[in-house]
């Protein structure tokens, strides 16, 4: 699996597995088109699912209780991305063709939405479980829905910040922080719900997806401009989403450098050579270090929030932290 450590490995593999049993019960194409863009066994490390298992992990000791809950969130993801690629009109994920693009967007929408709906079954059919009870249950929907809302505004936002250049540092960061890291949240709340621990952790929650989801959002966007990224990856900021350097450069620079910007940005289609364009102007202002001092903060804090925090067990902190550490650095 690519870089992740071993030791992670077995418990990545459990919820393949347990996730991969779920889809093979049904037997219409339907769920083989769900398998497709899951691409179990493919060198792929379900980060939500994860995030949820070393939670539990780390509060009682054990994780095989949470991975129907690991696969509710990871279900959810993968119901949001299947949706982003027809939205963005993505052909590839992953190097591999996207859903819509092998069976059509009527057909991707359909899988996407019966994977949504499978997340919430994936909650409701714990049967047999002394751990779960009703109260669990009701709460675990409530943080899946509550999650997957979160991201529809924070997509509806993204969206219309493509024509906009009026935006504010503080209102892009508030939309990633409170909406774009709510999948985060969820996979960490499922976790510590299942301890009883919810209520004792919800701050220092809050606070490590939003540090978790800024780190991967600003390692992304630097990826962007500054590296040789794949024509995949540039897609992503050929659909004209804004990057979180374009945002600092609009907050804090001169009218003229706003307007220069502007004109790229306000351009019906965005071609390679408008990103060449737009990284001599960030560069003429330094933004590339500024952006990596947000970087580096962001993901100090995610670490030291683990690092403080006193419930953990001891004898499985190190396990969740080094899975923080992997994902943000």
């Amino acid at each position: 699996m690519t870089d992740l450590p071993k030791e992670y490995l077995k418990l990545n593999n459990s919820l393949e597995n347990h996730m991969g049993s779920i889809l093979n019960k049904k037997t219409i194409p339907l769920y083989d088109m769900m398998s497709y863009h899951m691409n179990f066994q493919n060198d792929q490390p379900r980060i939500l699912g994860l995030l949820c298992l070393f939670t539990h992990l780390a509060l009682e000791g054990k994780y095989e209780t949470a991975l129907n809950f690991a696969s509710s969130i990871e279900f959810v993801n993968n119901f949001i991305e299947i949706h982003d690629d027809v939205q963005s009109g993505q052909p590839q994920r992953n190097k591999r063709d996207t859903l819509w693009w092998k069976w059509g967007p009527a057909q991707a929408i359909n899988a996407g939405d019966g994977m949504h709906a499978l997340a919430r079954l994936s909650i409701l059919n714990i049967k047999n479980n002394p751990n779960i009870n009703q109260t669990k249950t009701f709460e675990a929907l409530k943080l899946l829905d509550n999650a997957t809302i979160k991201t529809c505004e924070s997509r509806y936002s993204e969206l219309e910040y493509q024509e906009r250049i009026d935006i504010t540092y503080p209102e892009y960061i508030d939309n990633i922080s409170n909406k774009g890291s709510a999948l985060f949240e969820c996979a960490l709340s499922l976790g510590a719900v299942l301890s009883n621990n919810l209520h004792n952790l919800e701050n220092n929650i809050q606070e490590l997806a939003r540090s978790i989801s800024l780190s991967i959002k600003m390692k992304k966007d630097i990826s962007q401009i500054w590296t040789d990224s794949s024509s995949e990856d540039q897609n992503y900021a050929l659909n004209k989403t804004k990057l979180i350097p374009v945002i600092i450069a609009l907050e804090n620079e001169s009218v003229s450098y706003k307007r220069m910007i502007g004109e790229i940005y306000f351009k019906r289609v965005l071609e390679k050579d408008d990103l060449n364009n737009l990284r001599k102007i960030l560069d003429e202002l330094n933004i590339k270090k500024r952006s990596y001092n947000i970087l580096n903060k962001s993901s100090e804090n995610a670490i030291k929030i683990i690092e403080n925090e006193s419930i953990i067990q001891p004898k499985n902190k190190p396990l969740l932290l080094d899975l923080i550490k992997w994902i943000v650095n």
